[in-house]
């Protein structure tokens, strides 16, 4: 099974939540200039230099069981979950991306635990998708995941901002959309607009937005 290294740090700071009927949060925060400028200082995004990775691990395991990431956070790996299942890349990784994503990774990994104990009172989780998507001057990090006992099923998004010389700037934003779709064919899940740098909802209904901010 093949294996992506990373570890972990953390810190909460202030949060709030808005409704999102697919309309982007850039949008939803424009109340005062004040607010909006901030917003779009800490999301700037430059979509000419998108590079997007997805990280899965498919097939089946020799035991029938279902093939899924699971990670060590504290350890520091990832892995797939069972002799039979593989790790998929969705573009071919070179060595300094590696260590790139191993990175981003380090940076939320805490984050994430203390999400998933407040979202859903539990850390017994399996990961079925990671996407990491790198522009200019900043990074999304958007992660599926199952919880294992109850087998609800989530995402939550990370955005991380950079300056030109490459050093992260301003804090850690965490975006979940959680609640019920007006369709019941389409997810509540969190969607990153490479055109804009805006952050919305991927349905209407009752779909809302919780913003955190960390470090």
């Amino acid at each position: 099974m093949k294996k992506l290294a990373f570890l972990a740090i953390a810190v909460l700071m202030m949060q709030f939540t808005i409704s999102c009927d697919d309309k982007p949060v850039i949008d939803e925060l424009s109340s005062t200039e004040e607010l909006e400028k901030s917003i779009e200082a800490e999301m700037v995004v430059e979509s000419r230099s998108n590079t997007a990775i997805t990280i899965r691990c498919i097939n089946r395991c020799d035991d029938g069981s279902e093939c899924v990431i699971i990670g060590d956070l504290k350890g520091g790996t990832i892995e797939c979950s069972c002799a039979g299942c593989a790790m998929e890349l969705s573009n071919s990784i070179a060595t300094n991306d590696e260590g790139r994503i191993i990175g981003d990774l380090n940076s939320i990994a805490d984050y994430f635990e203390e999400y998933l104990t407040l979202t859903y009172g539990s850390t017994d989780f399996v990961l079925t998708s990671i996407e990491v998507n790198r522009f200019e001057q900043a990074k999304t990090i958007l992660l599926d995941f199952k919880i294992v006992d109850t087998d609800e099923i989530g995402s939550v998004m990370y955005v991380l901002n950079y300056d030109n010389d490459g050093n992260r700037v301003g804090p850690t934003i965490e975006v979940d959309c959680s609640g019920e779709c007006g369709n019941d064919t389409e997810t509540c899940r969190e969607r990153y607009i490479i055109s804009t740098g805006d952050v919305e909802c991927t349905c209407e209904g009752n779909c809302e937005m919780t913003i955190t901010y960390k470090d």
